[in-house]
């Protein structure tokens, strides 16, 4: 019996020291997404012993007990019962909580600790609207930030610009950071959004202590997506349709004329630019002056509806995206490509692009090393004139939509259209045009060695490439003998009396163009 009872002391002594012993737990901390939460805080429950997970979530810690409690800013706390082997440990996101900035190189830091005011866009704010421009897929969305459009174009680059303006002669617009890198100002018009996991924008000039005077403007930092825990596959597709919103405001109760007559009825002139002339009264009148085969455009003196508007196409952009997403606990892989075709509301606008975006990330014990690069190829072609400014040039009661047939209507060539100052803006429009193409690339590469759970050294190369071709062409015309002759420029004065039945007129003087 006493043998009995000994054995059965030295066996709960046995069972003691080995509770006692510590051992090494590894795993990973991720989201409810599959992504790796960085700098999650891994305690053992009931001690002080503490560690902190690394970039990539990652954490090693010595415990004696069975039990570790995970909490990370953003997130809720969660004790965790371990077992044998790598641990993969999920939070669930606490939206009553302060969420990381993502800063300069990467580095996240929490909102309160961070002295000056910043603001996290989300990928799903980012993506609700479908642009096809991740600058305007912000507009409306941050305080402070003005997304302005430079042009009607199909690929017009924004222009980005943080609480206000900050010199009168100088470069207004904010810092562009990708994963971590200052790029280009024109990176962020090729970049998928679909790509983009967050966008953390700095405001105010302190973002120049973390990037140097190139922040003085503030920065948007942009962090795109990386793989999951899960394997995801994503295949989508949009459609968005435009219309011109507005135009300036135009009077339409007088015709064309320049108010250099001595009664209303001088006033009045077919051929002339500006609209100072007669009230519309509905009668027929001639329309430009008359062609080398005597015929004259007669139409009614009378304002046409909404008129300049029949310049203005319905723009479509189409967008069709394929991404793939995976990961483990010692790495992770994001791939995608997106087609993007869009027709502008000027009239023979096209733009497509494609984009191939791939990130990696793999651990090699004490060293991490990720890869992330884009590359964008596109094709624009559009109109080299102010198609804008040309449109606003024409008398409210032309029928101006005639004139789109330049090549089979008499009156929409340029030897037969009715105004003196200028041209007929339809063939402007398909005689003057830009052909660009563009290839992007952006990328970089970054090694990390972490030591020691409180040090961490980092090697980061970035290239960022743009080779662009541009094709001008204007074709060149040649008025006829007849347009550029006197009696061309005499129509007007010399019938007068005969295109306006019971008129009379006196002699006056126009500085016609010849």
């Amino acid at each position: 019996m006493r043998k009995i009872v000994s054995l059965f002391s030295v066996l709960m002594l046995f069972c003691a020291l080995a509770y006692g012993q510590a051992r090494t737990v590894t795993g990973v901390v991720r989201d409810e997404k599959g992504n790796p939460i960085p700098l999650a805080t891994i305690r053992e429950a009931g001690r002080s012993t503490t560690t902190v997970a690394d970039g990539n979530g990652m954490f090693s810690i010595k415990i004696n007990s069975s039990k570790l409690i995970i909490s990370s800013s953003g997130f809720t706390e969660r004790e965790v019962e371990v077992s044998d082997g790598f641990q993969t440990i999920i939070l669930t996101a606490n939206q009553n909580l302060q969420e990381v900035v993502v800063t300069a190189l990467g580095i996240r830091r929490k909102s309160e600790s961070i002295g000056y005011s910043t603001t996290r866009v989300s990928p799903e704010q980012i993506t609700a609207g479908r642009s096809a421009n991740l600058a305007q897929s912000l507009s409306g969305k941050v305080s402070g930030l003005t997304i302005s459009n430079t042009s009607a174009a199909v690929n017009a680059t924004p222009r980005i610009v943080l609480r206000g303006l900050r010199s009168l002669t100088g470069d207004n617009t904010a810092l562009i950071v990708l994963d971590g890198v200052p790029v280009p100002a024109n990176t962020i018009n090729y970049l998928n959004p679909n790509d983009v996991d967050r966008i953390d924008v700095l405001k105010g000039g302190q973002a120049a202590t973390l990037f140097g005077p190139e922040g003085v403007n503030g920065a948007l930092v942009i962090t795109t997506k990386k793989g999951s825990q899960k394997p995801q596959i994503t295949i989508t597709h949009s459609s968005n349709y435009e219309q011109l919103a507005y135009l300036p405001k135009t009077q339409h109760s007088f015709g064309s004329g320049s108010a250099y007559g001595s009664s209303i009825d001088e006033d009045f002139h077919p051929a002339e630019n500006q609209q100072y002339g007669p009230r519309y009264d509905g009668s027929i009148r001639p329309l430009g002056r008359q062609l080398q085969d005597g015929s004259v455009q007669l139409v009614p003196y009378s304002d046409i509806e909404n008129v300049r508007r029949k310049y203005w196409a319905t723009g479509y952009t189409g967008q069709s995206d394929v991404s793939y997403r995976a990961g483990d606990a010692t790495g992770n892989f994001y791939v995608s490509f997106q087609n993007l075709s869009s027709k502008g509301i000027v009239e023979g606008d096209r733009f497509n692009r494609n984009s191939f975006r791939i990130n990696s990330n793999k651990m090699y014990g004490k060293f991490n090393l990720s890869f992330d690069a884009n590359y964008t190829w596109d094709h624009a072609n559009r109109t080299a004139t102010d198609f804008y400014f040309w449109s606003l040039n024409s008398a409210s009661w032309a029928p101006i939509d005639q004139y789109r047939d330049w090549r089979n209507n008499k009156f929409g060539d340029l030897s037969g259209y009715f105004n003196d100052y200028v041209d007929n803006p339809w063939w402007l429009l398909d005689n003057s045009r830009n052909d660009t193409r563009n290839n992007y690339f952006n990328g970089n590469v970054k090694l990390s060695y972490k030591p020691i759970k409180s040090l961490e050294f980092t090697l980061r190369a970035a290239l960022a490439n743009t080779n662009t071709y541009v094709t001008s062409y204007a074709n060149n015309y040649r008025y006829t003998g007849y347009t550029r002759s006197s009696a061309f420029v005499n129509y007007f004065n010399n019938n007068y009396d005969r295109v306006l039945t019971g008129t009379g007129r006196s002699s006056v003087a126009r500085n016609d163009r010849t």
